[in-house]
């Protein structure tokens, strides 16, 4: 019996993760699975805490430049309508592809829509359980870089895991429907699969790290490949600085790529047989080249590493510190002594950092790419000193005691542009009109409620919206005002030229306006007497009352509605019409 016992629980240990256990077998202290349940159960309350506290785009996503969630509007929409009316291989968001990016998010947020309805909890919960399992990774992750070092593995673990949940980018992007938090779980998981298996001996490993690889690529494109630069650039490195002999040689790497390639290619080739040149429009020029290389505008105009430098300092200064302290000892042992732990950490680091600047674009939620990275230098690399975990405990409380400041946590609270509240109370009146925003400051929110149909328009001398996305003008997506008050000279053109493109639609016909001044939005309103319009204060005082005259003023927060006195003719149905508004 004592032997049947022995061989029991050496099948049992064999079959756990190996960072659990000791090569004797014993349980590693520090890293029981009650300690990982404990990050993963309190990762949850914490992150998941108001989690539907702020509307739709309300969100600050850069708090320092004060830009709002915009994209989450957009995601939004695309995600309830695939759970209201499918489509799932395709994203359409007010009628047209959106192939910027690959949908795993979107697919993943629908099918919580889908399962749990139309609410705020549905549509973040992705975002909120990647945030927690990416914690969970961390913590584990510290616990053993910190054995490997001769520390504690619990106590850094749990540093880790504070940083983590006391670092507010990561608070806003677990709260949030973006993209971005997803990518980061797959991102971590997958240097986390080359930590515990470097030479991706096992199969398991080869399966796991290019199943992550992967979906981080269905979830942000080509920044899915990081991991694999990883691998290959950390092999090479040890390769060269080691005497120890490596096993990861081309042929594995290559297997490993078949592997990525198997499970993130259906979709592309999908998209390639289907709809090449949307594909080829929004994936390639608008996101890669022209996002990537050639912004058409930014939103500040700090140089790319002062921009995400200082907001990582002002938003979180106690993990910069930490980090900072504990960099001169990672840089030491990955290049002195070649340790395997802290050469993947510091390649990841500069990879990731990398690719932060290489993207031209600026944009603060492509940070919270690094934060896990920084979490793990903080707690294992640091200065030892006693009671950290207490004082950094201590140092979150005063965080939410302060949720103004930028290193605050607000707790999922926000607030809303003033517009938002009224756009929601229009929606509830259920008008026949569609309407038509002018200088829009609910960042697309009224695009997912249920109104017939929203246009917007943009003062735009410049001529910047169109050239966001050129083939939206070539299209009629985006249109002049010259051009929208002439759509019927053009409309069958363009609803050609729409169909060509595999949109056999007119719902996004002119969704966005571009005028040039004051003088040719009164003639939007004049010569538009069957559609609504909403307008800031400022311009609807300035327009005369001929101009108005077709139309009823609504003072509202956040500007006017110009209701029109006559329902629009030939209005198509709202694809959100079967439900109240839901956020």
């Amino acid at each position: 019996m004592g032997v049947l016992r022995a061989r029991a629980k050496l099948f049992a240990l064999q079959r756990l993760p190996d960072f659990l256990v000791h090569p004797s077998g014993r349980w590693r202290t520090g890293l029981l699975p009650v300690n990982l349940l404990t990050v993963v159960g309190l990762a949850f309350l914490v992150l998941g805490y108001g989690i539907a506290h702020s509307g739709i785009a309300s969100t600050f996503t850069d708090p320092v430049s004060q830009v709002r969630a915009q994209d989450e509007a957009i995601y939004a929409h695309i995600s309830e309508r695939m759970a209201l009316h499918g489509g799932w291989m395709t994203p359409i968001v007010m009628g047209r592809f959106l192939l910027q990016k690959p949908p795993l998010f979107l697919w993943l947020s629908a099918l919580s829509v889908k399962c749990f309805g139309p609410s705020l909890f549905a549509l973040r919960l992705p975002s909120l359980i990647a945030a927690v399992l990416a914690t969970a990774v961390i913590f584990s992750w510290a616990g053993r870089g910190a054995m490997a070092v001769g520390r504690s593995s619990l106590e850094a673990g749990w540093t880790a895991a504070v940083l983590l949940l006391s670092n507010p980018l990561w608070q806003i992007f677990a709260r949030l429907g973006y993209m971005d938090m997803l990518f980061t779980l797959w991102l971590v998981a997958a240097i986390y699969v080359i930590h515990i298996d470097p030479d991706l001996a096992a199969w398991r490993s080869r399966i796991a790290f290019a199943g992550c690889t992967a979906a981080a690529i269905m979830t942000k494109s080509v920044a899915g490949l990081i991991p694999l630069f990883v691998l290959v650039l950390t092999a090479v490195i040890w390769r060269e600085r080691s005497s120890s002999q490596r096993k990861l040689g081309p042929a594995r790497v290559l297997q490993v790529c078949a592997l990525i390639a198997v499970a993130a290619a259906p979709w592309h080739v999908y998209q390639i047989w289907t709809h090449p040149r949307w594909l080829w429009a929004d994936y390639v020029q608008v996101q890669l080249l022209n996002f990537g290389t050639h912004p058409v505008a930014q939103t500040s105009n700090e140089s790319p590493s002062w921009f995400y430098l200082r907001r990582l300092l002002e938003t979180d200064p106690v993990l910069m510190a930490l980090a900072a302290l504990g960099l001169p000892s990672m840089l030491m042992q990955a290049w002195k002594r070649m340790r395997a732990d802290s050469l993947l950490l510091a390649v990841s680091m500069a990879l990731a950092g990398a690719a932060l600047l290489a993207f031209r674009y600026r944009n603060l939620p492509y940070a919270l790419y690094i934060v896990p990275f920084l979490a793990v230098l903080g707690a294992v690399y640091s200065p030892r000193w006693t009671w950290r975990i207490a004082m950094l405990s201590a140092v979150f409380l005063a965080k939410i005691a302060f949720p103004a400041d930028l290193w605050g946590l607000p707790l999922g609270a926000s607030n809303a542009p003033p517009s938002a509240a009224s756009m929601r109370s229009y929606a509830q009146q259920k008008r026949l009109n569609e309407l038509i925003v002018v200088s829009p400051d609910d960042n697309f929110y009224s695009c997912t409620l249920a109104i017939p149909r929203v246009r917007y328009v943009y003062v735009d001398p410049a001529d910047v919206v169109r050239g966001y996305a050129p083939h939206y003008a070539y299209l009629g997506i985006t249109v002049t005002a010259r051009e929208f008050l002439h759509m019927a000279d053009t409309r069958s053109m363009f609803l050609g030229r729409l169909k060509d493109w595999g949109v056999d639609s007119d719902e996004p016909l002119a969704t966005a306006i571009t005028v040039r001044s004051d003088a040719e939005i009164a003639d939007l309103v004049r010569l538009n007497p069957r559609s609504d319009f909403f307008v800031p204060a400022g311009v609807g005082g300035q327009l005369s009352p001929d101009v108005l005259s077709e139309h009823e003023i609504v003072r509202s927060a956040g500007g006017w509605f110009l209701r029109a006195r006559q329902p629009s003719l030939d209005l198509p149905r709202s694809p959100f019409a079967e439900r109240p508004p839901a956020w």
